[in-house]
């Protein structure tokens, strides 16, 4: 697939991949073969959900991509995995590459995302806005461009959101469940409170579908995953 585009903030000059050509370039390609949506696929017979921000393949295939032999691609990704950039998990069947803080820099749009081809390709990420809320709603919908960074994503955090998005696809419709809950981004856990989790959603139709309808039960899902009183924060930023 060679439409859409990649955010690239300028400060990935500060990265060590930036210094050898061919980390660089493995390493961008790595960022644009990530999902951008959540995608269902058949591995040994039985489905499996490449989510945001993975992709999946094997070190042989990534050697044969770029022509490298497999020892240096599995040099590469054991380097990119220990600075915590890369989660990588292999079973029989193959690899899923996850990159990490995918979320941080792949927002989605209001009414577009990076795989729909826009005129120009941002390369910095948006300054900094104070904190708003919602009057109108005891919910609390954060629409600051700098909230990203009041919340940790790791794998921890990614498998309890992913245990919960299996407590509610049981819950409610197929066509619900990937209108609906699908898009929704999770930024992380609350640096201060393990309970509290941030998610990000695409649009305000989103934003209102979610604040009337589906808030409780995504607090009830989390709550039944970590048994703790789990709160959510949304955060829909207007471009």
């Amino acid at each position: 697939m060679n439409n859409g585009y990649i955010l690239l903030h300028r400060k990935i000059r500060d990265n060590w991949t930036w210094d050898n050509p061919e980390y660089l370039k493995m390493w961008l390609d790595l960022l644009l073969l990530a999902q951008y949506n959540p995608k269902k696929i058949v591995v040994g017979g039985k489905f499996i959900t490449i989510n945001r921000g993975e992709y999946r393949t094997s070190k042989h295939k990534l050697a044969e991509r770029w022509k490298r032999d497999k020892k240096t691609v599995d040099n590469f990704l054991k380097l990119l995995e220990s600075d915590g950039m890369l989660t990588v998990e292999s079973d029989n069947y193959g690899t899923t590459l996850k990159v990490n803080n995918y979320g941080d820099f792949q927002r989605f749009l209001p009414t577009e995302s990076p795989t729909e081809s826009p005129t120009e390709s941002p390369t910095e990420s948006p300054t900094e806005s104070p904190q708003k809320k919602e009057s109108n709603t005891s919910n609390t919908v954060k629409e600051n461009k700098d909230y990203i960074y009041n919340y940790n994503y790791n794998a921890h955090a990614r498998e309890i959101w992913d245990k919960a998005l299996a407590i509610i696809r049981e819950d409610i419709s197929n066509v619900s469940y990937q209108t609906w809950i699908a898009p929704i981004e999770l930024l992380g856990v609350n640096v201060s409170d393990d309970s509290l989790f941030g998610l990000r959603i695409p649009t305000v139709v989103h934003k209102n579908m979610i604040d009337t309808k589906y808030w409780k039960q995504i607090e009830n899902a989390l709550t039944s995953v970590t048994c703790k009183n789990c709160r959510i924060e949304v955060n829909h930023e207007t471009l």
